[in-house]
């Protein structure tokens, strides 16, 4: 009788190993070795406090238990160690196969965290409480949802703002500022084409921004000192603009006129013997004068309105008269600031000969703001005075522009 009872004992055992087992079901599921059924009961699995669970010797990997204190909830156990998976107060599910939810935590990870939209053109969305970032289609929008470049930062209506700054790129004592690096497109060129940066440099002497290709350097790029001067094949202009090399321009716009004034005296003059005698009264038409208020025609004084280089040009010619001695003189006189500066002669070469003497003198002088320029004739021909020819003297000032080669 009893090896009848151990016989059968264990033919039911064998066919519980090799069956399901439900609970609450008559039916369990084939795929599962225990399926628990109820329309009105849950399961719950072991719960414990932080020491508790932590304090489990050698945990199987897919252990499950839920947490009492602490950060409260379900904890499973996999090969990195304990992984939180339920929040019990923010109803989060783990975001895996299209889990949603709401939290006020974060998600971290010790490695890489991916995420990766399945199917075609689809987005991954990152919506704070304020304005929304989003990457979508190899595009990043930050402060706007539709962005139309690689990477564009704020909204075009302007609500929310394009601000973008960039850290040095070295710590501590290390000059190297910010840096963008604008890379050639991928084609054969000669010479090859180079990486153009634009980058701040904090030297403690000579702070700047530069534009420059890489690898030939700051020599062949440009830089915009803190005070405004900017250089052009140096790193150091010491003017408002410094070019190293030669500049070729077809012309220039704006900025100052060049200064120019031509007169004439259509009446006569008397010039006493052996005097010089200041040229006024400039009172012939046809005059070319772009800055009136340097010029005064009955005194004769021009004053120097703006620094710079500037061209002369006097000239004058005597009446007809006779009876100059041999090395008597006739002179046309140039002054600046009431010193002789040139001087155009006529020296008589014979006696007793009626003519009328001309004379001129050009000149070139590098004038500041306030100098006063004059011209003046002198004579001692015949011992008498004479007249010059109406219409016959003419002075001429022309601003010379810079040494610049133009094309």
């Amino acid at each position: 009788m009893k090896k009848i009872f151990f016989l059968l004992n264990a033919l039911l055992i064998a066919s519980f190993a090799e069956a399901q087992t439900g609970i609450g079901t008559t039916t369990p599921n084939a795929s599962a070795k225990l399926d628990v059924s109820s329309t009105n009961k849950g399961f719950l699995p072991p719960r414990m406090t932080y020491a508790q669970r932590t304090a489990i010797s050698s945990p199987a990997e897919g252990l499950m238990v839920y947490q009492t204190d602490g950060t409260s909830g379900l904890y499973y156990y996999g090969s990195s160690g304990w992984i939180y998976i339920i929040n019990s107060t923010t109803n989060v599910v783990s975001v895996v196969n299209g889990g949603t939810g709401t939290t006020t935590g974060s998600i971290t990870g010790t490695g890489a965290l991916t995420f990766t939209a399945g199917g075609s053109n689809q987005n991954i969305n990152l919506t704070p409480s304020g304005n929304g970032n989003v990457v979508t289609n190899s595009k990043v929008g930050i402060g706007t949802n539709s962005p139309g470049a690689t990477l564009e930062i704020g909204s075009s209506n302007g609500s929310v703002p394009g601000f973008l700054i960039l850290n040095p790129t070295t710590t501590g004592t290390g000059e190297e500022g910010a840096e963008i690096n604008l890379k050639p497109a991928p084609v054969s060129t000669s010479p090859a084409a180079q990486t153009w940066v634009i980058d701040q440099v904090s030297n403690a002497n000579n702070p700047r921004l530069r534009i420059f290709p890489s690898p030939s350097g700051e020599a062949t790029g440009f830089s915009i000192l803190d005070n405004g001067k900017f250089g052009i094949g140096t790193s150091a202009p010491a003017e408002k603009l410094e070019v190293n090399g030669n500049v070729k321009a077809t012309s220039f716009i704006g900025g100052e006129t060049p200064i120019y004034l031509s007169a004439n005296k259509a009446s006569s003059q008397s010039i006493p013997f052996n005097f010089e005698t200041s040229v006024t009264n400039w009172n012939g038409a046809g005059w070319i004068n772009n800055f009136p208020s340097a010029w005064n025609s009955t005194t004769g004084v021009w004053t120097c309105p703006r620094a710079g280089i500037y061209e002369f040009f006097f000239a004058a010619t005597l009446d007809l008269h006779s009876g100059s001695g041999i090395g008597n003189e006739f002179a046309v006189i140039l002054s600046l600031n009431g010193s002789l500066q040139s001087i155009g002669d006529f020296w008589a070469q014979t006696s007793s000969q009626t003519r009328a003497p001309h004379a001129s003198t050009n000149l070139i002088m590098s004038l500041n703001v306030g100098d006063v320029v004059t011209t003046k004739i002198y004579q001692n021909l015949n011992g008498n005075a004479i007249n010059t020819i109406a219409g016959r003297l003419y002075f001429q000032i022309k601003q010379l522009p810079s040494r610049i080669n133009r094309e």
